[in-house]
């Protein structure tokens, strides 16, 4: 198949989509606060409790070397489907077609459940400081305001996600901050790493939700079939473990 040639516009979205701006993309989509707020409570209470943040550890380091491979298969293959070109490449057009029919349907899910998370907790705020209004108003606003974002172009999106980015690291160090003055150095126990505190039951569970904080990385892909921002999309996705793993590793004294 032969491509058409970029126009002016994808021009001007591969010079104004740099690097860091696609970071930022791919660690919102990622949701560190979303993932400390919900999934990290629940790896702890259900999965090996003290060694969660070694489970933490262990996501990042294997997505890191997933998305060192990623990067490289995505020079050779291109297309628009996303992971549905590289699974049709190496497994076949019909495991791709099934692969993309349980993301479209999972990511769906997701965002649905983000949707119902976001409208009840600002429920909650709002209705703490005397704006009482009902859960699907707030919900309606959240689909309007991300909506509008996507429809108008990436550009726009990455500086309002900078912003928002900025906010969430902020509060996330100061957290760490606040759990170090409050415990010292013993907030940071060896101990979460030793075989004795990670391979016991739960451990199942708490890999999962390791990973699952980590959705919406490989959302550098979407970028990176433009014309121009490949290369990118390619150190986007290689770097967009290590910003988001350490911060977002636990303490099992937080």
């Amino acid at each position: 198949m032969v491509s058409s040639p970029p126009d002016a516009r994808s021009g001007a979205f591969a010079r104004t989509l740099t690097t860091p701006k696609i970071v930022f993309i791919v660690i919102a989509a990622a949701a560190p606060l979303a993932a400390m707020v919900f999934t990290v409570p629940l790896s702890f209470a259900l999965g090996v409790g003290p060694g969660v943040p070694a489970m933490f550890a262990f996501a990042g380091l294997t997505l890191l070397c997933f998305t060192s491979g990623y990067a490289a298969i995505s020079r050779e293959i291109t297309g628009s489907g996303g992971f549905y070109s590289q699974i049709a490449h190496g497994l076949g057009r019909r495991p791709a077609a099934g692969a993309g029919l349980i993301a479209v349907i999972s990511y769906n899910a997701v965002a649905v459940g983000v949707l119902g998370a976001f409208a009840y907790f600002t429920q909650a705020v709002a209705a703490a400081h005397g704006l009482r209004l009902h859960w699907a108003v707030w919900a309606v606003a959240a689909l309007v305001f991300v909506g509008t974002l996507g429809y108008r172009d990436a550009e726009l999106s990455a500086r309002v996600l900078a912003v928002f980015m900025v906010c969430e690291i902020a509060l996330l160090v100061a957290l760490d901050v606040a759990v170090l003055v409050r415990h010292g150095f013993s907030a940071l126990p060896t101990a979460s790493f030793t075989p004795h505190a990670t391979l016991t039951t739960g451990i199942g569970v708490s890999v999962m939700f390791a990973f699952a904080s980590f959705i919406g990385f490989e959302s550098a892909d979407c970028t990176g079939r433009r014309p121009g921002t490949r290369a990118g999309a390619s150190r986007a996705r290689r770097s967009s473990p290590w910003w988001w793993s350490p911060p977002s590793t636990p303490s099992p004294a937080g």
